[in-house]
């Protein structure tokens, strides 16, 4: 014999329907405002305008520092931020909009080298980390007592290091060393274009191509 629920047994059903509804509608709502996802636009805490879409940030800075700026581009991203050396407080003044964000570094940074590290190697790969390097001033300068104390051996070992360091800051930072060398040591450039052509890992091999093409 078939048993007819009670109207109190319907009641529950019907409240624990609902309830189950508007947990789904919810979870819906959060999805569509973006909820949980990192990126997108500054706080307001943030004097200016900086927003993260796809890969390709809009900003319009007046003024601001560079460390300020940059740590609002790595919570946009998800990154984090590493400076290899004095973290920078120089004011930035610039605007552009939907711009990849290796070009928009470009911009912000100026004369500063960065890396961009990726949880792998695909296209689509989540961005994990940013490297600044400090400013290289006055490389245009130096003087010939400088060079006297560039030897071969100096050369030689930071270009092993660029090769094939310890870790990938000690190799960056080597690459550093030959570009500033290098605006006026020919020696030192033909070791940042080896570095560029065989160098174990990718991401020396193009910082030293990209060191190579600012080399006045």
């Amino acid at each position: 014999m078939r048993r007819t629920p009670s109207t109190t047994n319907w009641d529950a059903w019907r409240l624990t329907c609902q309830a189950l509804s508007l947990l789904v509608v919810l979870v819906v709502s959060d999805r569509a405002l973006g909820v949980g996802n990192v990126q997108g636009a500054a706080t307001d805490k943030f004097p200016g305008k900086l927003l993260f879409q796809d890969g390709k940030l809009t900003a319009q800075i007046t003024g601001t520092p560079l460390r300020q700026v940059i740590e609002e581009i790595g919570r946009l991203s998800g990154a984090r931020v590493r400076w290899l050396g004095p973290v920078a407080e120089e004011p930035v003044t610039v605007a552009f909009t939907n711009t990849s964000l290796s070009r928009a570094l470009r911009l912000i940074l100026g004369e500063r080298n960065f890396l961009l590290l990726y949880a792998s190697a695909e296209a689509d790969a989540q961005l994990n980390q940013i490297w600044i390097s400090p400013a290289q001033h006055g490389t245009g300068q130096l003087t010939q007592a400088s060079l006297v104390r560039v030897s071969a051996g100096t050369l030689w070992k930071l270009q092993r290091t660029a090769l094939r360091g310890q870790n990938l800051s000690a190799r960056f930072q080597a690459v550093e060393q030959l570009k500033r060398y290098a605006q006026t040591d020919a020696r030192a450039k033909a070791a940042l274009s080896r570095v560029a052509r065989a160098a174990e890992d990718l991401f020396i091999r193009q910082t030293a191509a990209r060191a190579l093409t600012q080399i006045r």
